[in-house]
């Protein structure tokens, strides 16, 4: 790696095409407060790159291997990001592969299963993945991506398998306390332009008001997770990009 080079990451909310397109055309806004999250702590040393569209994503994959990737996975984009993993596994080992969403779950029973059906994963960050992922990215530097380093020790808010055994340390869901504005944590992707290149394309903009639910249906993540709300101007703001 060239000295002062920002390391690549790729990060990727897969969707299926079909004749018509893809399956549902909105912006990742999940990886999205990820990078906005991780840009303010680490933006000076890594340079991510956000993906829907996968033939896109191998494209500039072939072209520039990236030296982490990582993937928010849902059932319905499940088998196509378990073969990419596969993949990039397969052919470049030494990659450091990361991998989040509803999947993963928040259990340690659910964190175990996932390991067990996404052997190529090499860390999974459970529930809000904006702590988790930065604590990654400061692994990564202090071990120069060794993955076994990385692996060494716990990281907070990260699980990965340790010679066959499960290492989840739990962190706080949230980084700030539950109806505080939580914008000056995490940053809009919509304001600091991550997803101007989305837009171009006509992918639909989401925007989040809160996160979690407060009612508690056993077959949703959502009402899993702590309830936090974005205070009204921020959701305002992103409305008049």
């Amino acid at each position: 790696m060239l000295k002062n080079k920002k390391i690549k990451v790729m990060l990727a909310d897969f969707l299926y095409d079909n004749d018509k397109g893809p399956s549902y055309n909105l912006v990742p806004l999940n990886i999205g407060y990820l990078v906005s999250y991780a840009n303010r702590h680490y933006g000076d040393k890594f340079d991510f790159k956000l993906y829907r569209n996968i033939d896109k994503f191998i494209k500039d994959f072939n072209n520039e291997p990236p030296s982490i990737v990582a993937f928010s996975q849902y059932i319905w984009n499940d088998d196509l990001t378990q073969g990419i993993l596969k993949w990039i596994k397969s052919e470049y080992p030494k990659i450091l592969s990361i991998s989040g969403g509803p999947m993963v779950g928040i259990t340690t029973e659910s964190i175990g299963i996932f390991f067990k059906t996404n052997p190529s994963v090499d860390l999974c960050i459970p529930g809000y993945g904006e702590y988790g992922f930065t604590q990654v990215l400061s692994r990564y530097i202090e071990t120069k991506g060794n993955i076994e380093l990385i692996k060494n020790s716990s990281i907070n808010g990260v699980a990965f398998l340790l010679d066959g055994k499960l290492v989840n340390t739990e962190a706080e869901q949230l980084l700030v306390k539950p109806n505080i504005d939580m914008e000056k944590e995490i940053t809009s992707p919509y304001l600091t332009g991550l997803f101007d290149e989305f837009l171009k394309d006509s992918y639909s903009p989401m925007v989040q008001g809160m996160r979690g639910c407060p009612f508690k249906c056993t077959f949703c993540f959502a009402s899993k997770l702590k309830i936090a709300k974005f205070s009204e101007k921020h959701v305002l703001d992103e409305l008049d990009v």
